[in-house]
């Protein structure tokens, strides 16, 4: 089935979720907590201040609206089917996992990864936090591409940015 949260204050866990479908839950302006390590999730579709959640499968993050931090730990790939949109930091784990964030049209702050093969597309300037990644990375970025942490890539980095600056120090 699906869950479909509305909240004017934070949203947390106190127990292990099971949500096959849709998960949507919109609390603007409020903290999302979903941190308990046996949760599973349908396409997640969340609007909040700071999201945090936790699940212990492939984890598909859909149109989201996110106005401080993101933070993503899964167990399986992590891949997205509609716009993200995140001013503040994010950062996933999945390590020995997949992540494919594709949609052109999103924009992350500072996105630190772990992950296997990481493949990652923002409509704005790309800023790399400390990463880890075992396979390849791949970013495609509208705007410069620059690094505030440090970068452990394993595979072949490839870059795109036309017009933009790159710089990795």
């Amino acid at each position: 089935g699906t869950l479909d949260i509305t909240s004017a204050g934070a949203v947390t866990d106190s127990g292990t979720l099971a949500i096959t479908g849709v998960t949507t839950i919109s609390a603007s302006g409020q903290d999302i907590t979903l941190d308990d390590a046996s949760s599973t999730f349908g396409t997640l579709v969340l609007t909040g201040a700071n999201v945090a959640v936790t699940e212990a499968a492939a984890t598909d993050l859909g149109a989201s609206t996110v106005s401080g931090t993101l933070g993503v730990i899964s167990t399986g790939a992590v891949t997205d089917s509609g716009t993200l949109a995140i001013a503040g930091a994010t950062t996933i784990s999945a390590s020995g996992q997949d992540i494919t964030l594709s949609e052109t049209a999103s924009t992350f702050g500072t996105i630190s990864v772990t992950g296997a093969n990481v493949a990652v597309t923002d409509a704005g300037a790309v800023d790399l936090g400390t990463s880890t990644v075992s396979g390849t990375l791949g970013i495609t970025s509208g705007g410069a591409v620059t690094d505030s942490g440090t970068l452990a890539i394993t595979g072949v980095t490839t870059i795109s940015a036309s017009g933009q600056d790159i710089t990795l120090s």
